[in-house]
């Protein structure tokens, strides 16, 4: 079905433009060849704003399901990691990540016996090549491989120690091809030295994205992995991430990446990660350019009735608030987050239009426009870009930006509020042209 999404405020990468919207054969059409197409199924479009589709690079999973160890069965206690309970989950969490504008996803895994993962991973690649994927809701472009190449102990937040693996090229092949191929990130603490930066070389020579969480290494080997391929920091400033006031190996992690142009630094936007006076003052530091929001959101996002559980071995509980989840033997030690991308949309977009003393700078706010360009930058254009999503490959368009010729992926959403108080709430979501919200 072809449409035309009337008198809608396009948020694209120069700009806000009130126009009409063109979606024909799945990309995004100039109003010429919309001419050419035939009957357009009209949207009334007026007072919403036209956001290119979110891409969630880290999520763990929602709605009870976790891309690990499966369905939650709250009666039980228990995680059910059945080839059903995977196969009836995954239809319903991709419907869920569109109602909140998702368009383009990775599930992560958790730290787990490589028999646990294998089998995950079968289920999850078998998904990424049905032909389910992209009609029930977003498209699962695969897998990031987030846990299980953690190193130091110290550094495992969330994660379980017991399982952390080797960073073997052979163990990854393993990993991959019980994939079938669809792993897309992968997390390589820099500290493994030598053999970490084989691997790191070898995904990186294979299109593949790496990147470095759960890590406490000297910046002088961050910035030397970054040769190697190494692209971007997991959920920068938690990890937890190294960071040294001292001058010995350059620093740590957090100034490597503070320093350098070219690490990209994912941020869990939830404002309990990262307060949100850091969150600010990062983007002055690094520039909007090399941030990705992300969730890292887990499987009691959007599910009720989840109060405690234990997740790889780790025992959890949902903060009283319900606003985040930490572990059960320490509360600042988070537990991924409850967070969507439609809502990390809202706070960015809510902490930029506001002003705001950081911990080093002031922030002005930024006008209403501007602000929603450079969130949408955030959300979107980097993560489909760190993934080549935002090339043309396999006869597909690109995606991430709404310009003529680009996939027809779009969130279109309403604006309520007064600038630092705004409510974001999606109305359709469509997925390489096709309504899936």
């Amino acid at each position: 079905m072809n449409y035309l999404l009337k008198d809608v405020q396009v948020v694209a990468p120069r700009g806000i433009q009130r126009q009409d919207l063109y979606i024909v054969e799945g990309i995004i059409a100039s109003p010429s060849r919309a001419e050419k197409a035939g009957r357009l199924t009209v949207v009334n479009g007026r007072g919403l704003y036209a956001l290119p589709g979110f891409v969630d690079i880290h999520t763990h999973g929602g709605l009870g399901f976790d891309a690990t160890e499966g369905v939650f069965e709250a009666e039980h206690h228990r995680f059910n990691a059945s080839a059903r309970a995977f196969r009836e989950a995954l239809p319903r969490l991709m419907r869920h990540l569109a109602r909140r504008g998702v368009t383009r996803a990775l599930l992560a895994t958790l730290a787990a016996p490589i028999d646990r993962l294998e089998h995950a991973l079968g289920l999850l690649g078998e998904y990424v090549e049905s032909e389910r994927n992209g009609r029930d809701g977003a498209i699962l472009e695969g897998v990031f491989i987030e846990g299980s190449f953690i190193k130091n102990p110290a550094c495992a937040g969330a994660q379980n120690p017991a399982n952390f693996l080797p960073p073997r090229i052979g163990l990854f092949r393993r990993l991959q091809r019980a994939a079938r191929g669809h792993i897309r990130y992968v997390n390589v603490p820099p500290e493994h030295g030598p053999a970490g930066e084989r691997l790191m070389r070898y995904l990186s020579s294979r299109g593949i994205l790496v990147g470095m969480g759960h890590t406490s290494c000297p910046a002088e080997q961050v910035l030397k992995c970054q040769q190697l391929g190494l692209r971007i920091c997991v959920h920068f400033l938690n990890g937890p991430t190294g960071s040294s006031f001292k001058p010995f190996g350059g620093g740590n992690v957090v100034q490597a990446v503070l320093k350098s142009r070219k690490l990209y630094a994912e941020i869990i936007c939830d404002g309990w990660h990262s307060a949100p006076a850091y969150v600010m003052d990062i983007f002055r530091r690094k520039g909007a350019d090399r941030i990705v929001a992300v969730t890292d959101s887990v499987f009691a996002a959007g599910a009720t009735g989840i109060e405690e559980f234990t997740l790889g071995g780790i025992r959890g509980r949902l903060h009283e608030s319900g606003e985040y989840i930490h572990t059960a033997h320490d509360q600042v030690t988070l537990f991924g987050s409850v967070l969507d991308m439609a809502r990390a949309f809202e706070n960015l977009l809510n902490w930029h239009t506001k002003d705001m003393r950081g911990i080093w700078y002031r922030h002005a706010a930024l006008p209403l426009d501007r602000a929603l360009v450079l969130v949408a930058k955030c959300c979107a254009t980097q993560p489909a870009r760190l993934l080549g999503l935002h090339r043309r490959r396999d006869g597909l368009a690109g995606t991430g930006v709404l310009l003529p010729g680009r996939a027809a992926d779009v969130a279109l959403v309403r604006l309520t509020g007064r600038p630092g108080g705004y409510k974001v709430r999606v109305v359709h979501t469509f997925v390489n042209g096709r309504k899936v919200f």
